[in-house]
């Protein structure tokens, strides 16, 4: 999968680096890739499947865990609603979050495809923070912008 390995590590919420996973000696599958000429994949994802979305301006995913409180982890919360709330960390979809290159907090489940509107982004509206999708956000320049440091 090349450089979009980093997708099924997401996907799966496996750190990219320490895993513990032992993926073993893929010497000779490179070997066959290169005899049999294939193509890469990101020539599959642009020629084949052109509405899988690409998250290669993610920096840095897992959860946000309270720092006064442990065991607390920011979560989406109802699906209904659009407000985050703190919940016991589960490490489950709802707690998912994603940290972009343009400094954008994406918390919950990535949308596969690009015409998926479900992205829904950390914003400050009013003091007071909302989960909206991203891309709304973004349209009427909410405050979705985040600095991050770890």
């Amino acid at each position: 999968m090349d450089e979009f390995k980093s997708h099924v590590y997401m996907a799966w919420n496996i750190p990219q680096e320490d895993s513990g996973i032992d993926i073993g000696d893929i010497s000779e599958r490179k070997a066959l890739r290169k005899k049999l000429q294939c193509k890469t994949f990101r020539w599959y994802l642009v020629s084949v499947y052109p509405e899988m979305r690409m998250y290669s301006d993610t920096i840095a995913y897992g959860v946000l865990q309270n720092s006064l409180k442990s065991d607390l982890c920011l979560d989406q919360g109802p699906d209904t609603e659009n407000i985050p709330i703190m919940y016991i960390c589960h490490g489950m979809t709802p707690q998912n979050v994603y940290y972009t290159s343009n400094q954008q907090i994406h918390v919950g489940v990535l949308s596969p495809t690009i015409d998926d509107d479900d992205n829904r982004c950390l914003v400050d509206v009013n003091s007071r923070p909302r989960l909206i999708e991203c891309n709304y956000a973004k349209a009427k320049r909410m405050k979705l912008y985040w600095q991050f440091t770890q």
